[in-house]
């Protein structure tokens, strides 16, 4: 008779170690191809594709204090979408130090903005800034235009709803048997214009000029005569 020789059997081991090969070789097929993760409540924050991250509760971010904790740097830094019709913000930025902002926005570009608001609704409005009792919004520069108002296709460049202040306005008085009065602490330029009227009636007498001296930072305004006695004109300078 032949003999026949069996060929030896595989130990536990090695029947072990050829499964766990298998199972990696299929979990790394399956890392490969499969799509990006999602997070909810409690896990890791999941970026890229169509991943979905959902929570209930606040998520906290801090650091040391003299760093970025979130930096983002592409075309679109950042959107949030609010949606709903209750109120609320799209993004609330809040500081309770002393001198410090919010929201800084900064572009260095001669062309850029540092914030730029657009709202395209009949009633919408673009930016809104409020303040209780102090200042909503504050605009100022060292020789450029501190507020520009521009309004295109017969639009309103500036509407003022309530008392407006203008730091270049003011009252002079002409004092009795005079007639001008001259007005200095303003700074007067070559195209500065002064407006002047009485602002007591006194018959026979009108403002006749206003001019401006912008070598000395002066103006005189002119009465047609000598009032009898000490007379108020208000003034506005424009330019």
């Amino acid at each position: 008779m032949e003999e026949i020789t069996e060929a030896p059997s595989k130990d536990r081991r090695d029947i072990l170690k050829s499964a766990l090969a298998v199972a990696a070789g299929a979990a790394a097929a399956t890392i490969a191809t499969a799509g990006p993760a999602e997070a909810a409540d409690g896990q890791n924050l999941a970026l890229g594709g169509a991943a979905t991250n959902q929570s209930s509760t606040k998520t906290l971010w801090t650091n040391d204090g003299t760093n970025w904790m979130l930096e983002l740097n592409g075309n679109l830094g950042l959107r949030s979408t609010m949606n709903g019709s209750s109120p609320g913000y799209a993004v609330l930025a809040e500081t309770n130090a002393s001198g410090q902002a919010a929201v800084g926005a900064n572009n260095d570009n001669a062309s850029g903005f540092g914030v730029y608001g657009q709202a395209d609704g009949a009633d919408a409005i673009g930016t809104v800034a409020r303040s209780d009792t102090g200042t909503g919004l504050k605009g100022w520069t060292q020789s450029g235009t501190a507020v520009l108002a521009l309004a295109e296709s017969g639009g309103v460049g500036l509407d003022v709803q309530g008392p407006a202040l203008f730091s270049r306005s003011g009252r002079a008085t002409v004092g009795a048997g005079k007639a001008s009065v001259k007005v200095s602490g303003q700074t007067i330029a070559a195209g500065t214009m002064v407006l002047a009227v009485l602002q007591q009636q006194r018959s026979g007498v009108w403002v006749t000029a206003a001019v401006p001296a912008p070598a000395a930072d002066t103006f005189t305004i002119y009465l047609n005569k000598s009032v009898g006695k000490k007379t108020n004109v208000a003034w506005f300078l424009l330019g």
